[in-house]
């Protein structure tokens, strides 16, 4: 009897002891720990950044050249002292008003100003010539809005002419430099890089 006695004593401390380490390893388990600790901390978010502002867009080259193809008509016919600009004139109020994006503003001027030009009496060229100019004033603001239009054209400038005193024209080798302002400025005009930073030099005439 004693002997189970102790037996069962033995047993009993063993079972007791197991039971311990359980409780102990459970309440030290770093996953319980972890996820108290997480949901004790609440989680700030960053506020998002402002969506940047898009950019202008540029003008269309193709819809600028549309307009230039008339343009630079007139300003040959002006050239030649020929006063019959109205066809040309209709035909640059018409590419201008299909303008748009960052050349719709100049758009509507040139298309006013060529109305005015295609409206006036041919029997004054010293007026064709001035109202040419208010057609220039806006080609220029669209040709500084149309990057790829540096490569096609420049402008020029007269200070010896009447009213707006610059013009653009074509690039090309074989593309004179040309005055619309009058025949005896012909070759009157320095060139005005990058459409809009000044004249160059004096005297320029063209490629």
């Amino acid at each position: 009897m004693a002997i189970l006695k102790s037996i069962s004593i033995v047993v009993y401390v063993a079972i007791l002891a197991v039971a311990t380490g359980c409780k102990k390893q459970a309440e030290d388990k770093p996953g319980d720990k972890e996820a108290a600790a997480t949901s004790g901390n609440k989680t700030t978010e960053a506020p998002e950044a402002p969506a940047p502002t898009p950019a202008k867009p540029a003008g269309n080259v193709d819809a600028v050249v549309a307009v230039m193809v008339p343009y630079e008509a007139c300003r040959k016919k002006l050239v030649a002292n020929d006063a019959s600009l109205k066809m040309c004139a209709e035909q640059i109020a018409s590419a201008a008003g299909k303008l748009e994006g960052g050349v719709a503003v100049p758009g509507r001027a040139i298309t006013a100003a060529a109305k005015a030009l295609a409206n006036a009496p041919n029997d004054d060229i010293s007026a064709l010539r001035l109202a040419f100019g208010e057609i220039s004033r806006p080609v220029e603001s669209m040709l500084i809005a149309t990057p790829g239009a540096a490569t096609k054209y420049k402008m020029y400038d007269c200070s010896l002419a009447k009213g707006f005193t610059r013009w653009a024209q074509p690039i090309g080798a074989h593309v004179a430099m040309a005055n619309p302002y009058g025949p005896k400025l012909l070759e009157c005009g320095v060139e005005v890089h990058d459409h809009h930073a000044g004249p160059a030099g004096h005297g320029a005439k063209g490629d």
